[in-house]
């Protein structure tokens, strides 16, 4: 959006802004899911049971 306001003297619309304001929005919420996932994900790891066998 700043760069065709800047560049090209384009001003944005309202379902622009709307719609760059979605886009935005959900690859937001999906980076902190991932976040949230994968930390989920590592906790479960540490406390599960090892897979090194014992004594051979």
């Amino acid at each position: 959006i700043l760069l065709g306001l800047f560049i090209f003297a384009d001003i944005p619309d309202l379902p622009m802004i709307v719609g760059a304001t979605i886009i935005i929005g959900s690859g937001l919420y999906a980076l902190y899911r991932e976040r949230v996932v994968g930390r989920r994900k590592i906790v479960a790891e540490s406390t599960g049971p090892s897979m090194v066998p014992d004594g051979i």
